[in-house]
C-alpha cells in the first residue's frame, strides 16, 4: 500500500499528516486526528482490557441524534452505535469531546453494563474531566444530560426498564488546571493516559 507523501503515520483508521503534526506546535490546540491516534496508542499499551476509547467524532453523532428526537431516526441510532462504542460491554468508555470545536475534555462512562444486569453494588456514573473547569459548570452539566439521555435510550432499547436517575454524575475537581487557552487537548491526553494505567 502506498502512503501519501503528506501522511507521516498511518495505522488502521487513523492517519497523521504533517498538517496534523503542526497542531502540536506551541500555542496551538491539537486536532481530532492527533487525539484519535494517541488514543489508539494508549489503548494498545493499557494494562486493562476494561477500557474503550471512542473516536472524537462520537459525541457529535450523539448531538446529531438528539436533534432527531421524535423522528424514526431517533430510535435507530443507539442500536447502531452499540456496536461502534461498546458502552455496555466495557467497564470504562472514554469519550474525548471537542466542546464547540474549541475545548477538549473527557467524559468517562463507568459501569454502564450494570444498567443491563441489575448489579446494585455498581452505580453507573458519568465522570467529566475538564482542565478549564474545577467545579462542574453549566457546559459540563449539558454534556452530562446529553450523555445520560443517550445511555438511557440505548439501555432502554435493550432492556426496557432503565431509569435515567440511576446514572450518576461526578465531576473531577481536584485535577491540574491549564493556565492558557490551547493546552486542553494535551491535558485530555494526559488524563486518558493516567486512566489507562
Amino acid at each position: 500500500m502506498e502512503v501519501p507523501f503528506n501522511v507521516v503515520l498511518s495505522e488502521t483508521n487513523n492517519s497523521i499528516s504533517r498538517k496534523d503534526l503542526l497542531t502540536l506546535d506551541p500555542e496551538k490546540s491539537v486536532n481530532d486526528e492527533i487525539i484519535n491516534a494517541y488514543a489508539v496508542q494508549v489503548m494498545k499499551s493499557q494494562k486493562s482490557s476494561e477500557i474503550h476509547v471512542a473516536n472524537t467524532f462520537f459525541y457529535g453523532r450523539i448531538l446529531s441524534w438528539l436533534k432527531e428526537k421524535g423522528t424514526a431516526a431517533y430510535a435507530v441510532i443507539p442500536k447502531m452505535d452499540r456496536k461502534a462504542v461498546p458502552i455496555f460491554l466495557q467497564k470504562y468508555s472514554v469519550l474525548p469531546i471537542h466542546d464547540n470545536g474549541n475545548h477538549w475534555k473527557l467524559a468517562i462512562l463507568v459501569d454502564m453494563p450494570s444498567l443491563l444486569k441489575d448489579v446494585p453494588e455498581h452505580i453507573p456514573t458519568i465522570f467529566t474531566v475538564d482542565s478549564l473547569d474545577s467545579e462542574g459548570n453549566e457546559l459540563n452539566q449539558d454534556l452530562v444530560e446529553n450523555l445520560k439521555e443517550y445511555v438511557y435510550e440505548s439501555a432502554a432499547a435493550t432492556k426496557g426498564n432503565v431509569r435515567m436517575q440511576d446514572i450518576k454524575w461526578v465531576h473531577a475537581t481536584d485535577i491540574t488546571q491549564q493556565q492558557n487557552g490551547y493546552d486542553c487537548g494535551i491535558y485530555a491526553l494526559m488524563f486518558l493516559e493516567m486512566l489507562a494505567q
